[in-house]
This record gives structure tokens, C-alpha cells and sequence, in this order.
């Protein structure tokens, strides 16, 4: 279920349309036409948040599309970790998890494939460890179907 190929596109262009606007705006401050800065800066604005969230854009969108239309089927944790976006206070922060899957069919057969889902549901997975998983028979994609455990408040009880 991938996206079409003219919406994986746009992370490239969008970093040439922001280094061109960035420029352009350099420009156009010495400029007698402020309107023309501040069409550049909104195109330079535009392309930097797509540039910024393209990727785990089209990870959730093509994730969610796999969950709808995908076949079912169950699959092994073979490997997984976390993806890191980045330091703060200290800490590594995490924006996913990459999951390497040994993909059981029903129709008989398995094969190997690579999953990525938002990072809250590491805590349920266990190397070896049995997972749904819903995926696309031409192209072997895959996405997890995991329940979203919430954080429940503990209840105090008097003994």
C-alpha cells in the first residue's frame, strides 16, 4: 500500500524549493518589494515543514492504509529498536520503532519484512514473541495491528 511515488517525492523537492527560498529572501531584503520577502519566506516555511515531516507522514498514512486493506496474518519479532530523532536535557528521544518480522501467512509459507509504528508500543513487543500483523500480498509490506496500551491509573486500596 504505498503512497504514489509523486507524494515521495516531495522531500526532495522541498528541500530545493526551501534553499532557493532561503536565497531569494536574501535577496529580496535589499530589495524595494517587501511582498516579494514574504513570499519567499512562506514558501521557505511551506517546504521546511515538509521537508521536516514528510517522512513520518507517509509512515503513518501508509501504516493506516495497511491496517484498513491489508490481509491479516501473524508474524515472529525477529529484531527491533528505536528510531532516534534527536537529543533533549540529556535524553535521547525517540520518534518510532523498526521491527524486523518473520511474516506467517495463512495461505502456508513466511517471509521477512521491516515494520515501523510509533514507538509507545516497544514495551509490547518481546524478541520471539508473536505479533498481528496485517500486510500487502504484491508488495510484502507490512504494519503491526497491536492494541494501544494505555496508562491506567493504580487504584490504592486500603489492607
Amino acid at each position: 500500500m504505498k503512497l504514489p511515488q509523486f507524494i515521495r517525492k516531495l522531500v526532495p523537492l522541498s528541500i530545493v524549493v526551501f534553499v532557493l527560498s532561503c536565497i531569494a529572501f536574501g535577496f529580496l531584503l535589499i530589495s524595494p518589494w517587501p511582498w516579494l520577502a514574504a513570499v519567499s519566506v512562506v514558501l521557505a516555511g511551506i517546504s521546511y515543514i515538509i521537508f521536516m515531516g514528510a517522512a513520518t507522514l507517509v509512515r503513518i498514512i501508509e501504516n493506516a492504509l495497511l491496517r484498513q486493506f491489508g490481509q491479516p496474518a501473524t508474524a515472529t519479532v525477529l529484531d527491533f529498536y528505536g528510531i532516534k530523532t534527536g537529543t533533549s536535557h540529556g535524553w535521547t528521544t525517540y520518534g518510532g520503532v523498526r521491527v524486523k518480522l518473520e511474516v506467517h501467512p495463512p495461505d502456508g509459507g513466511s517471509f521477512e519484512a521491516i515494520a515501523e509504528d510509533s514507538y509507545d508500543i516497544s514495551l509490547q513487543l518481546r524478541e520471539g514473541g508473536s505479533v498481528p500483523v496485517k500486510y500487502d500480498p504484491g508488495t510484502k509490506e507490512v504494519a503491526l495491528v497491536m492494541p494501544r496500551v494505555t496508562k491506567e491509573k493504580v487504584k490504592e486500596k486500603d489492607f
